[in-house]
C-alpha cells in the first residue's frame, strides 16, 4: 500500500536538502539491515526475481553508472534522457541481474553499502 505524498506540488522534494538527505539514507540503512538479515536466495515479489537479483540490481557494480545517468539526466532537467524506453531498460536491468548471478553474499551486500556511500557522497 502506498502512502500518501509529502509536501507540497514535488513531495518530498519541497523539503529542506538536508531533510531529504536524512530519510534517503535512513531508507538505505534500513534497506541494507533487511538484506543481511534476509535469505536472499528465496523469491522476491518480482517474478522471476530472488532476493539476491533485487540487491544485485540496486547494487553499485563496476561499468554500472545507474546513480550517475540519473544524476547527469537530473541535472540537465531530463533532456539528455530521451523518450524512456522500458525494453531498454528492462535489457539493461536483466544484463547486470545475469552478470552477478552467482556473486556471493557478502559482494552483493557491500554492493549496497557502496550505492549508500555514493549517494550520501552525492548529498
Amino acid at each position: 500500500m502506498s502512502r500518501p505524498a509529502e509536501g507540497g506540488p514535488a513531495g518530498l522534494a519541497d523539503h529542506p536538502l538536508t531533510q531529504q538527505r536524512d530519510r534517503v539514507l535512513a531508507a538505505w540503512d534500513d534497506f541494507v539491515a533487511v538484506a543481511e538479515g534476509a535469505d536472499l536466495d528465496r523469491p522476491s515479489r518480482l517474478p522471476g526475481w530472488t532476493g539476491h537479483d533485487v540487491c544485485v540490481h540496486v547494487g553499485d557494480w563496476e561499468g554500472v553508472t545507474t546513480l550517475d545517468r540519473l544524476l547527469a539526466s537530473a541535472r540537465s532537467g531530463g533532456a539528455d534522457a530521451g523518450p524512456a524506453d522500458p525494453a531498454a531498460t528492462d535489457a539493461a536491468n536483466a544484463a547486470v541481474v545475469a552478470a552477478h548471478r552467482g556473486t556471493p553474499r557478502d559482494e552483493v551486500l557491500a554492493t549496497l553499502v557502496r550505492s549508500r556511500e555514493r549517494l550520501e557522497e552525492w548529498f
